[in-house]
């Protein structure tokens, strides 16, 4: 029984790498010829071929923005390639984040103006520095406030907030929407990869649902976590959380900045 077993479990591993392989293949390949496409949509938008009427400029413009997600969602499957084959790694040190907050907010003006959600930024003036991975956690950031105006509903909010637990050395912070929410069954299933609540939501809103398993893994790595609290039709709290930078605990430890 118990050879049987270890068969199992050693066939479900060899499938696993097996999978992580084919992801990062696939992706790898794919990137190629999307960096050229990409070369010749910006090569073509600076009218290095001619000038261009206001049809056609609109035209490369769509074709900018979807090349922009498919590199996107290439990159989504390269880190869940690395992160399931043990390589996805994060290097930790003081970090701002009220400059990675603001700096996301400025990037989603033109896409919640689209959608007519208004930003608000609550995050108190005096914030602890946080031990994190500047770049990786600008992508969680990222991926919250993109969904937080994506599944919101016109004339919607979306709202950044965080606290100091000084007691554990903890920053909470919260991004909340007054979109359309989750149904309460689906709240433990949401950072599972490749989960969308339903497909008519993965239609109406694209993506392939690993914005939110990925960005648990980095905050993991972060010694931090990430969770939900949601209703249906009352919008949506994400909230995470990060260590405060405290150099003396980092000398102490330097396995945190080799994570």
């Amino acid at each position: 029984m118990g050879t049987v077993r270890h068969n199992k479990e050693q066939k479900l591993e060899e499938l696993d790498k097996i999978k992580s392989d084919f992801l990062s293949i696939v992706s790898h390949e794919l990137r190629t010829p999307l960096t050229t496409i990409q070369g010749y949509i910006t090569f073509l938008l600076n009218e290095k071929t001619g000038a261009l009427n206001q049809a056609q400029r609109e035209c490369l413009k769509i074709s900018e923005d979807e090349a922009d997600l498919l590199n996107r969602l290439i990159e989504e499957l390269l880190d869940l390639s690395n992160i399931e084959s043990g390589q996805f790694k994060v290097t930790l040190s003081s970090v701002d984040m009220k400059d990675v907050i603001n700096k996301a907010l400025n990037s989603f003006q033109f896409l919640a103006k689209d959608n007519e959600v208004g930003l608000e930024n609550n995050l108190p003036d005096a914030l602890p520095l946080a031990l994190a991975d500047e770049k990786r956690i600008s992508q969680v950031v990222t991926n919250l406030i993109e969904n937080a105006i994506k599944f919101n509903s016109r004339g919607g909010k979306v709202r950044i907030t965080a606290s100091c637990d000084n007691k554990n050395g903890k920053l909470i912070f919260c991004v909340s929407d007054t979109g359309i929410g989750i149904p309460e069954d689906k709240l433990n299933s949401i950072f599972d990869k490749f989960y969308q609540v339903d497909s008519s939501t993965k239609r109406r809103y694209g993506g392939c649902g690993l914005g939110l398993a990925i960005s648990e893994n980095i905050l993991k790595l972060h010694h931090g976590k990430i969770w939900v609290k949601s209703e249906i039709g009352q919008g949506s709290e994400f909230f995470f959380e990060l260590l405060v930078f405290e150099p003396h605990k980092l000398n102490q430890n330097p396995a945190f900045s080799r994570i």
